[in-house]
């Protein structure tokens, strides 16, 4: 995250927050006690979030790193959560007296009582958002296996074919070491013929014990026809930097260029996309052969409509993160999916919820996900 993103990013929580405060029933807020705890759980929070940012792959410690990436991905929700609960209040608050009051008149003194108070309300709403932050907080590191069967009308030298397909490790705050262990053992049980990365290995958090956690992880694969990446959004924050140590940790890595594997041709998308090759441009230069299977490895779900006009079979992409409220709110609109399965054409495209999530150890209601492709020729 940038300076100017941090800022802003601050300025919004500083204005959620007193939004916040001011819709706690004033019995609470007139109390010392009250004023004392909501102090040191915004502080602390936001010292938290900030070092998530700021300083967390500088930490030596991982019982430090736990408690600041755990703590500050709670209070975070929390803070989204209760802000979005009391906005829906408000409005219902406005509703029910101007509308319904007007059209029933009037509400006894009591029913009005029940409506607005501030307490009850206040009350399940803290249940609801520290309920969902650390209930998500948990599911993040339940990794799952999601199973896909894809039939391509077009043969090569192979029957079929088994791809294991993630991205979004987000190394760091996202992914902590025992996570690792973990993806490391359902893809091996997956007993894949080659596995795709989608990328956003790495982000901002990424420390070098991270880095070392992932080659652990890389070097306890086996894929006969090898390891294939595309960039991800964050990984451009390491420049240079990340093809080198990915390149030598065996994984080939793909920049708008394509391979052929055993008469399968694979696609490997430039990210960021100001960087990328517009799409006519990049499928002349890797001059395709419309009669063998082509898969399209891009790390954001868009162009999907475009890229099964070019004649490719499968495209498969993360950056998303799945349906993961509240980040999921207005975020992936301009994608053409968010999360599954969908037919484009004869395209069959898959975009997966990824291994983690940046920035924020939590997920839900998206699960964690490794995908398993079994792709039949005929």
């Amino acid at each position: 995250m940038n300076s100017v993103a941090f800022v802003f990013a601050l300025l919004g929580l500083i204005l959620l927050t007193g939004f916040i405060y001011i819709n706690y029933p004033k019995q609470w807020r007139s109390k010392i006690s009250f004023r004392v705890i909501i102090t040191i759980f915004h502080a602390v929070g936001t010292l938290c979030l900030a070092g998530i940012f700021v300083i967390y792959k500088r930490i030596p410690y991982d019982w430090l790193k736990w408690i600041i990436s755990r703590w500050g991905s709670i209070y975070y929700v929390v803070i989204l959560y209760l802000a979005i609960l009391f906005g829906l209040r408000l409005v219902a608050r406005f509703f029910y007296i101007g509308v319904m009051g007007a059209r029933h008149k009037r509400f006894t003194a009591r029913q009005i009582r029940h409506l607005l108070d501030k307490r009850v309300h206040s009350v399940v709403f803290l249940l609801i958002a520290f309920g969902i932050a650390f209930y998500g907080s948990f599911n993040i590191g339940n990794v799952v296996v999601t199973h896909y069967d894809v039939e391509v009308n077009k043969s090569c030298s192979r029957d079929s074919l088994n791809v294991v397909f993630f991205a979004d490790t987000h190394c760091g705050a996202g992914t902590w070491s025992v996570t690792y262990d973990r993806i490391g053992q359902e893809i091996r049980d997956e007993n894949p013929d080659i596995i795709l990365i989608g990328g956003d290995v790495f982000d901002e958090t990424t420390s070098d014990d991270d880095i070392e956690c992932f080659r652990e992880l890389i070097e306890s694969l086996d894929a006969p026809l090898g390891i294939y990446y595309i960039y991800g959004n964050h990984d451009d924050n390491r420049d240079d930097y990340s093809a080198r140590i990915l390149r030598e940790m065996g994984i080939n890595v793909l920049e708008d260029e394509m391979v052929s594997i055993d008469g399968v041709q694979l696609i490997g998308r430039l990210d960021p996309v100001d960087d990328q090759l517009p799409l006519d441009e990049l499928m002349n230069k890797v001059n395709k052969d419309d009669s063998q299977p082509t898969i399209m490895l891009t790390h954001r779900p868009v162009e999907f409509k475009e890229i099964s006009e070019t004649g490719c079979d499968i495209a498969l992409a993360g950056h998303t993160h799945g349906f993961n409220i509240p980040q999921f709110m207005g975020r992936n609109i301009a994608y053409d999916m968010y999360y599954g399965r969908k037919k484009y054409g004869n395209m069959t495209a898959i975009t997966t919820s990824g291994v983690s999530a940046w920035g924020f150890h939590y997920k839900f209601p998206a699960k964690s996900e490794i995908v398993s492709l079994h792709i039949s020729f005929n």
